[in-house]
Parts: structure tokens; sequence; C-alpha cells
């Protein structure tokens, strides 16, 4: 299942650049940064990875690990923050576009 896009100013455990709250609907703990990318709920322990790219989409991904080691990420939030796009990114994916035959980037 596809997470969808939601904006800042209404997301849900999301504020000020960065995800708040656990996104297990059993679990309430808060989430806190053990490293810039990397969060661990309060609550259930579960570990998230936080990243965003240059559109200013912020993603959170559950990582989990499986009793062989094997890690997998799931996808579980995705905000679009408009104080994280990277100012003129979209002239620059534009001109990429125009000068490598249309594919942009």
């Amino acid at each position: 299942m596809s997470v969808p896009v939601v904006e800042a100013a209404v997301a849900d455990n999301y504020s000020d650049g960065a995800f708040q709250g656990c996104t297990d609907d059993d679990c309430h703990g808060d989430l806190y940064y053990e490293r810039d990318d990397v969060l661990v709920c309060s609550g259930c322990g579960t570990q998230f990875s936080h990243y965003y790219d240059h559109t200013g989409e912020n993603i959170l991904e559950r990582i989990d690990v499986a009793d062989d080691g094997e890690i997998e990420t799931v996808v579980v939030a995705r905000v679009h923050d408009p104080a994280d796009e990277i100012e003129g990114w979209r002239e620059i994916v534009d001109d990429a576009a125009r000068t490598d035959g249309g594919d942009g980037l």
C-alpha cells in the first residue's frame, strides 16, 4: 500500500521539520532522534529512519530486523514540508529536461 504525501501544516506527528510520535496505533510514544537520520520510539523502542529530498518530501521508514539479521524498511509516513525544499530545484530539473532530450533528472 502506498503512503500518501501529507502537507506539513496538517500532518499528525510532524512539526518543525521533525517527526514527533510513533506510527504504531497501539503505542503513543514520542520519537527522539538518536542520530540525524535515526529515530527511536520512547514507548515501544521501534527504530525509524528519516530522510528528505530536494522537493521537500520527508519520508519516515520503520526499520524492521528479522531473526536472521536481515534489515527491511517500510515507509510509514510521507510529509511535504516547503521549508525543506531546495531553492531553485524546479529550474534545475526543467533545464536538465531541455538539455538531455526531455528525460529530466
